[in-house]
């Protein structure tokens, strides 16, 4: 493994998903993205929910049904688990620490219940201030309702929300994009209560935007892109043979650099930085030992989240009629957007039951064809 420095585009995801478990299409759509924010998880300890490629930060709801969130962090990332110093019954939250070249870089997540003990849940005007005092950087969701960021109606929450914008050291990124749609018998509206803040530093930086399919939750999927520079460690995709290694010339290369493994120059430098270093001396030791035939030949690549051929892998049981079922729920989710009628309704419905069908027996198809190739021969 080792330690590689790249100005890349950060790509964070931030949905309240209401229910992570009966979201499949999130298994295809998760290789997209380098963090991943979960609103509404809807698990608790007896549930296990995975993602392949991601390091899983749960904060789930300790009592009661529904809430939890979680926090999917792609595993070349360096980051580790945090908790803010704000703490309210009304609100749930999570954070991490996200290790990047320079400075760490804090994600919260927070979510606002609409009621606790069946009263309505509102902050007051001193949370709201602890909360933002508490804060550098934060994703909120399902906080509130105020023009200012594209809603059409004000709520007791959304107000104060406003009035503190213009005092404290967090900015809003919405831009007035519908975050949230409810789609009944009455009819289609739709309304931008899910909302992402953070520090005046990182907003230059920032590329805020809202997908326009809610992969089959009531809220649309939010974007968020960090021009920044990153810090991940890559995986090799090889593994040294060390049977024909000259020891005494690996021992030989080490003792060269222990003069510098000594030296003011490296101890000075930050944790990340010298682990770097040593893993590098340790494959160049490594490399340098080993005959010519029996070197690795395939470097790391600058980006481990793409494959050669320039895409990010898909989900490996998602196929054409996982594509074409989700097409068609796509489009008839769009046509009820430009005019809403109970036909329309009832063909949205119809196709998102098709498509959750469709993605579970092509999940359990793959599964089952993989069993199918397992044998005594086969390697475990």
């Amino acid at each position: 493994m080792s330690v590689v420095k790249n100005t890349s585009t950060l790509k964070i995801l931030q949905w309240n998903c209401r229910s992570v478990s009966k979201k499949l299409i999130l298994q295809n759509e998760a290789n997209k993205y380098d963090i991943i924010i979960l609103v509404e998880t809807w698990l608790n300890e007896t549930k296990r929910f995975k993602l392949k490629g991601f390091n899983i930060v749960r904060f789930n709801r300790t009592s009661g049904e529904a809430g939890g969130l979680a926090i999917c962090v792609k595993d070349y990332l360096f980051f580790e688990k945090t908790a803010i110093s704000f703490k309210s019954r009304k609100l749930e939250t999570g954070s991490i620490i996200v290790k990047l070249n320079s400075e760490n870089f804090l994600i919260t997540a927070c979510y606002r219940p609409p009621t606790i003990d069946n009263v309505t849940n509102n902050l007051t005007s001193l949370e709201w201030k602890k909360l933002c005092d508490a804060l550098l950087n934060h994703s909120c969701k399902n906080f509130a309702h105020n023009p200012l960021w594209g809603s059409q109606k004000y709520c007791t929450n959304g107000k104060i929300i406003g009035e503190y914008l213009d005092f404290d050291d967090i900015i809003l990124l919405n831009n007035g994009c519908p975050t949230h749609f409810n789609l009944s018998y009455s009819g289609f509206s739709e309304s931008c209560i899910d909302l992402t803040f953070c520090s005046p530093g990182l907003f230059p930086k920032s590329n805020w935007y809202v997908l326009d399919d809610g992969w089959m939750s009531d809220h649309y999927p939010i974007i968020l892109e960090l021009n920044v520079n990153l810090l991940f460690h890559h995986r090799l995709k090889y593994r040294y043979n060390l049977k024909k290694l000259d020891w005494s010339k690996f021992y030989s290369n080490l003792d060269a650099n222990k003069v510098y493994f000594n030296s003011m120059q490296f101890t000075n430098q930050n944790v990340i930085s010298r682990y770097s270093i040593f893993i590098e001396y340790i494959n160049n030791a490594i490399t340098d030992a080993l005959p010519n035939c029996n070197k690795p030949n395939n470097k790391p690549k600058i980006s481990p989240n793409i494959n050669a051929s320039g895409e990010r892998p898909r989900c490996i049981w998602w196929n054409d009629n996982c594509d074409r079922a989700t097409i068609l729920r796509k489009a008839a989710k769009k046509s009820i957007k430009f005019k809403y009628t109970l036909d329309r309704f009832i063909e949205v419905k119809k196709t998102e039951a098709a498509a959750t069908k469709t993605l579970r027996e092509e999940k359990q198809k793959s599964f089952q064809s993989f069993c199918n190739t397992i044998n005594h021969r086969s390697k475990i």
